[in-house]
């Protein structure tokens, strides 16, 4: 660190460095044209800069406080070492931290006139690099044009607040500054600009407690690099709390379709949407790796469900709502790839109710949208874009009496289209991995009471080899898992799950386990005693906006028959009639003789309850023989 003399204003030799910066003054201020440089104030003369007065001032106040030592960033930077400026621009924050003093000298505030007026229109509150300034140093004090004092900090933090929007605890050091949401540390930066594009990001590093390597040049790669360092040592998810206006789209026409980025703002003026953010609002602590396929989040993506069941949507939550309130702030997001995600809609954040699940799978949100998603020229918004990052696809469509609830292998499943799909990384061999198992929960509806049945019914959408173009490459069954295969099956779903293991795996697993094969079952709906049938079939069709290629779209139907009347007879009532009537020829059974075995299969129907000879019970079997020394049976 070098250190001007504030006596003879000028570069003391050594450099200081640890324990052994001595206490020193700082500036800060907006840059003219034409500054104070280290060469300049290492030349004969520097005095006759039109500049200087900024040096002159600068030692003059801090050598009047007593303070031998100042630093002012234009002349106390060697810019032409690229060392020395890596070194400088990471360590600013901690410089201005240290100092005794900071003199923010505003060089187009006038004299006169109302100060909470006058202030707000200064180009100081405008620059990137004056943000950590103010934040920084415990004491600031602000000078007018013609270096007046106007105030300090402290007795502006009601007026610093308003014009900022930073929390007048922050400024007095009340809060601490960790204790802030990182949406809305950037919130700060919206407003401000810098010189230099990079320079908006390398502005930030000490605010975030973060260190980048300078790479001038990058331009807006500085930023993305930034909330990557971020992320890595963070575990708050408001990094991702930001929005595009409407009017900044970036593509230079109006939005009709849907639009897809990466989870990273391009710059801190997405983040004004975060301003209100507190610590408690936040959804929870999330665990982050920073990988090159993106970044790793266990649990982070939801799938959240509408009201009705009918649809899901890959979510990120941000923040929560209140435990009554149970609503939540998050951001769209599509499956693009094996658990890859990019963001929809980077216009708008979501205000819904909590109503999501969560899976423990690895997924990987992605910084940027993959080269194929803009294949021959086409923009980040085409309805072809998510299409082109699939090879073949396997499409759903079902009953409204159906739910999805688990998909294997879960990593190339989306929810939201219904499609399985194999990647476009496996265009070479997606034929070996072209084996989806689909859990499916009935769940049957009752017109007369307006509402779905309590009972449901579980069975599992076995599909083999849909990335051939012959029907006869196509395999569909469906195993009812309440049958004696459902340990099987259980097995075969976990395997499933596993990446590696390919189609012949499993159709070799499910006929060592002798799973029929099977393209309808039934199942009995007690509440409203009706059989259910439940259907596949496969069509061949096209739809660019699903896949590029043709593909099979499975079809599940359900279907209710009625149960024969004569199923209808409850079994107590049956057996209860049956003792009555043979009772009247049978003290034994009469009297309840437990010796006596009666089926109901075995009863004579007699038209009880209709005048006889009506539409009773319909029996088919003998008349229960009378016993010794009986008469033929009363009639009844």
């Amino acid at each position: 660190m070098r250190l001007l003399n504030t006596t003879n204003r000028r570069l003391e030799p050594d450099h200081f460095a640890g324990k052994r910066i001595p206490p020193y003054a700082i500036l800060s201020h907006t840059w003219r044209d034409r500054e104070v440089t280290y060469a300049d104030i290492t030349a004969p003369n520097p005095e006759e800069l039109t500049a200087w007065d900024k040096v002159v001032w600068t030692c003059r106040l801090a050598e009047a406080a007593g303070i031998e030592y100042a630093w002012i960033d234009s002349c106390c930077i060697d810019r032409s070492s690229s060392t020395e400026l890596s070194e400088a621009i990471n360590s600013m924050y901690k410089w201005y931290e240290r100092a005794v003093v900071c003199y923010a000298w505003l060089s187009d505030l006038v004299e006169t006139g109302d100060l909470a007026d006058t202030l707000s229109t200064c180009r100081w509150w405008k620059r990137g690099w004056c943000l950590q300034e103010l934040l920084a140093p415990e004491k600031v004090l602000f000078y007018d044009k013609a270096w007046n004092l106007r105030g300090s900090k402290y007795e502006l933090r009601a007026t610093i607040s308003r014009i900022t929007s930073i929390d007048a605890k922050v400024l007095t050091r009340q809060l601490p500054l960790k204790r802030v949401p990182i949406g809305a540390r950037m919130s700060w930066a919206s407003g401000r600009e810098t010189t230099r594009i990079e320079d908006i990001a390398y502005c930030l590093l000490g605010i975030f407690n973060v260190n980048l390597a300078l790479v001038y040049g990058e331009e807006e790669k500085a930023f993305k690099r930034l909330q990557l360092e971020i992320v890595a040592s963070s575990s708050d998810a408001s990094i991702f709390y930001w929005k595009l206006p409407r009017s900044d789209h970036g593509f230079g026409h109006a939005l009709t379709k849907s639009v897809y980025c990466g989870v990273l703002a391009p710059s801190p003026a997405a983040f004004s949407c975060a301003r209100s953010l507190t610590a408690r609002d936040l959804y929870r602590a999330q665990e982050y790796t920073v990988t090159n396929m993106g970044i790793k989040a266990n649990d982070l993506v939801v799938t959240q469900y509408s009201t009705d069941l009918s649809s899901m949507r890959y979510v990120l939550p941000l923040s929560y709502e209140g435990f009554r309130l149970r609503r939540m702030t998050a951001v769209r997001l599509r499956k693009c790839g094996r658990d890859t995600f990019v963001r929809e809609d980077p216009e708008t954040l979501l205000d819904e109710t909590e109503n999501f699940q969560a899976t423990e799978a690895e997924k990987y949100l992605l910084t940027e949208v993959p080269a194929e998603q803009t294949p021959f020229g086409m923009l980040p918004d085409s309805a072809f874009a998510i299409a082109h990052t699939r090879q073949s696809v396997l499409q759903i469509e079902h009953s409204p009496w159906v739910n999805l609830s688990r998909a294997f292998p879960g990593s190339t499943f989306d929810f939201q289209d219904k499609v399985f799909f194999t990647p476009v990384e496996l265009s070479a061999n997606h034929d070996d991995y072209d084996r989806a198992l689909l859990r499916l929960v009935i769940r049957p509806y009752h017109e007369t009471k307006g509402d779905r049945a309590a009972e449901t019914f579980e069975c599992c959408l076995v599909a083999l080899g849909w990335s051939g173009f012959e029907e006869e490459d196509l395999t569909l069954s469906l195993v009812s898992r309440k049958s004696s295969h459902r340990q099987s099956v259980d097995m075969i779903e976990s395997r499933a799950a596993m990446w590696d293991i390919t189609t012949a795996d499993i159709l070799r697993l499910i006929k060592e386990n002798r799973i029929p094969f099977a393209q309808e079952i039934r199942f009995h709906d007690t509440e409203s005693n009706r059989m259910v049938v439940i259907r596949v079939r496969a069509v061949r069709t096209t739809d660019v906006a699903v896949c590029p290629y043709p593909f099979w779209k499975v079809g599940i139907t359900c279907e209710e028959e009625q149960v024969p009347r004569e199923q209808k007879r409850p079994q107590r009532m049956v057996s209860a009639a049956y003792k009555w009537l043979q009772g009247r020829h049978d003290p034994d059974l009469a009297e309840g003789n437990s010796k006596v075995k009666v089926s109901h299969h075995s009863y004579k129907a007699s038209g009880w309850g209709d005048g006889g000879g009506g539409s009773g019970w319909r029996g088919h079997s003998p008349e229960p023989p009378p016993r010794p020394g009986h008469g033929p049976p009363d009639m009844l």
